[in-house]
């Protein structure tokens, strides 16, 4: 409950002396403004002294409130980092299921200590709330550990491995996106975005820009697909924020139902393709 003093009526104080005169001189003023030791200026504050406990009071009560909602904030808060820690962890178990570090030529130690910043950054993660659906972040070891072909390699889905035909080299990331420059990162709040069905893959990525949200590279797509490659039984996905050359993007679809990187053209539409986006980088 909100009180407010702006809204109650100011009435002067006009207090006798011993004469019957209103004092007019600065000590018998004074004089005026106590009663009994009381500051009676609080009224002309417009708060009236019978309306003290009850002001009180209500402050109380607000204050109980407010820290009832800020623990239950803490609650949840501490709920989602957990579930933050488990998500990190399984992802870390993964990619060594996969083979990551012993192609990285790693051990599992000095991969786990690569990550250590990254799990530190679930603190400020676990106070936010993601949309239903969304993926709240995805670790992304960059090529500096092993290269993209190799963990293109790595993907797999239903016994059937990744692969392409491309020349991985030619792709650039786009030049408006800020990419982390350590050995891994983390994209947050990952999500099938947009739909090419009515628009082209060009204007979608612009819808995105415009709604706070990124399009994500190859190099973010590949290890959406070692985590989650089942994504693929429902979508063909595009990933807007690499380039391989001024026209075309790199997506990834179920090719003979092998997981396939190839290209869309940024001014085709296609009702089976979607943008993937993240909200933020984290390095």
């Amino acid at each position: 409950m909100y009180v407010s003093f702006l809204s109650m009526e100011k009435k002067p104080i006009k207090e006798k002396g011993g004469d019957g005169h209103i004092p007019t001189n600065k000590k018998a003023i004074e004089h005026s403004q106590k009663v009994e030791g009381v500051d009676l200026s609080l009224i002309e504050r417009g708060l009236s002294l019978n309306d003290l406990p009850k002001t009180a009071k209500e402050l109380t009560e607000l204050q109980e409130i407010l820290n009832e909602t800020k623990n239950k904030k803490t609650i949840e808060s501490k709920k989602r980092y957990e579930r933050l820690v488990i998500e990190f962890d399984l992802q870390v178990a993964n990619l060594i299921r996969k083979g990551f570090v012993k192609k990285a030529k790693l051990n599992v130690e000095e991969f786990r200590n690569i990550l250590k910043t990254l799990k530190e950054k679930l603190i400020e993660l676990s106070l936010l709330e993601f949309p239903k659906g969304q993926i709240p972040f995805i670790i992304v070891p960059r090529e500096k550990l092993l290269s993209l072909k190799e963990k293109i390699e790595l993907i797999e889905l239903q016994g059937r491995k990744g692969s392409t035909l491309l020349d991985l080299s030619k792709f650039k990331t786009v030049e408006y996106l800020e990419i982390p420059e350590t050995l891994a990162y983390l994209i947050v709040d990952v999500g099938i975005s947009i739909t090419t069905q009515e628009e082209t893959a060009d204007n979608a990525e612009r819808q995105l820009k415009e709604d706070g949200r990124s399009p994500i590279t190859i190099e973010e797509g590949v290890a959406l697909a070692l985590q989650y490659p089942r994504i693929l039984e429902e979508h063909n996905v595009i990933f807007a924020g690499s380039r391989y050359d001024t026209n075309q993007v790199a997506d990834l679809w179920l090719h003979g139902n092998n997981p396939e990187f190839s290209l869309y053209s940024r001014n085709n539409s296609n009702p089976r393709w979607s943008l993937v986006s993240c909200g933020n980088r984290i390095g």
